[in-house]
């Protein structure tokens, strides 16, 4: 081999060696610049996805809040319900209270109603006797008849019974003065 060949041959080998190198070189700048876009992307996401972090940090501290306060305001709602249903139980209580009351109230309002009407029959009739009572005095022949009567009743009575003719006997003996009370009685309610 001659020197001039080794030479072309050297000077091809290094212009092979050379454009190799270029080419990787070139490709190595290419990747480089590919990976550090793709590095810039990266980093790109990882800001969206630490804010997105902190994001949803911050919701999950507002929904903690919101389920404490919904927590407490539940656990208020559930003493109200408690509390209300004592207050609806001792309704019914008393419901059940003033119905008896109540029922108690129309037995005895049909009672006095009972009275009433007897008072009534009775004061009817004794107006009745009344009127003819009046009717009799005012009669001077009734009233006479009346006395009569009266009269003829006396008599029967003491052909009977002669009593003790109004004396009070006190040891077996008749008593001349005698002290009576009388204490009124006291009104029934």
């Amino acid at each position: 081999m001659n020197k001039e060949q080794f030479k072309n041959i050297l000077f091809f080998f290094l212009i092979s060696i050379t454009a190799i190198s270029v080419f990787k070189y070139l490709s190595a700048i290419k990747e480089k610049y590919a990976i550090q876009e793709d590095l810039n992307k990266a980093k790109t996401e990882v800001t969206l996805l630490a804010e997105e972090k902190q994001n949803l940090l911050r919701q999950i501290e507002k929904e903690k809040t919101v389920n404490l306060q919904l927590l407490k305001e539940n656990a208020s709602l559930k003493d109200n319900l408690r509390a209300g249903k004592r207050r609806m139980n001792g309704l019914f209580r008393q419901v059940s209270s003033k119905e008896a009351e109540l029922e108690d109230v129309n037995t005895k309002f049909t009672v006095l109603k009972a009275e009433n009407k007897a008072l009534i029959q009775s004061h009817n009739k004794i107006t009745q006797e009344n009127q003819e009572f009046k009717f009799k005095f005012n009669s001077l022949f009734e009233l006479k008849k009346a006395i009569r009567s009266i009269k003829l009743r006396g008599k029967k009575d003491t052909r009977v019974d002669k009593g003790n003719r109004g004396y009070l006997i006190k040891d077996g003996q008749p008593t001349a003065k005698v002290k009576i009370e009388v204490v009124p009685a006291q009104a029934s309610e």
